[in-house]
């Protein structure tokens, strides 16, 4: 069962102005993607992650900006069958500047770096762990109702 926002609307893709949203709201794209881009630039160090975890010649790493996010932070991976990875960290945006802006500060960092770092922890753990138990089950059970979100439910990553 999907949650209701995920079931597609009976024509609302074909009458919704959605390029004329996206034009809209372009310099914001812009100004988010330059002041993350401006930070990572200065601050980061992805050639930390070969030192540290071990070559990975043919990955890439990849920001996402959630602007409506709010803070929430993702890790997807994607191996190509050429062996090419994608390494993403989805960025939810958590601190805006006087003008309602988002905007990046070294605070960032360490979410980014540790959302990056999923992708190197996260097949370790299960390829000596298959069989582990998410510890915070029988806390995250307790929850009301479908507050469990679907990855945890499945008993593995937490």
């Amino acid at each position: 069962m999907r949650p209701i926002f995920w079931r597609p609307r009976s024509g609302l893709s074909k009458t919704a102005p959605f390029q004329e949203f996206i034009e809209q709201h372009r310099p914001l794209y812009q100004t988010t993607v330059a002041r993350m881009q401006t930070l990572l630039d200065k601050e980061a160090h992805v050639e930390w992650f070969d030192a540290y975890f071990g070559q990975r010649p043919q990955a890439s790493f990849t920001v996402a900006l959630g602007i409506a996010q709010w803070g929430r932070e993702l890790w997807p991976h994607f191996q190509a069958a050429d062996g090419h990875e994608e390494l993403y960290c989805i960025l939810g945006v958590w601190q805006t500047d006087k003008q309602g802006l988002p905007e990046f500060t070294g605070d960032a960092l360490p979410t980014v770096i540790h959302e990056f770092c999923h992708s190197y922890a996260n097949p370790l753990v299960e390829r000596h762990s298959p069989n582990s138990k998410c510890q915070a089950m029988p806390f995250l059970s307790r929850l009301p109702g479908g507050c469990v979100p679907r990855l945890i439910a499945t008993d593995r990553r937490c």
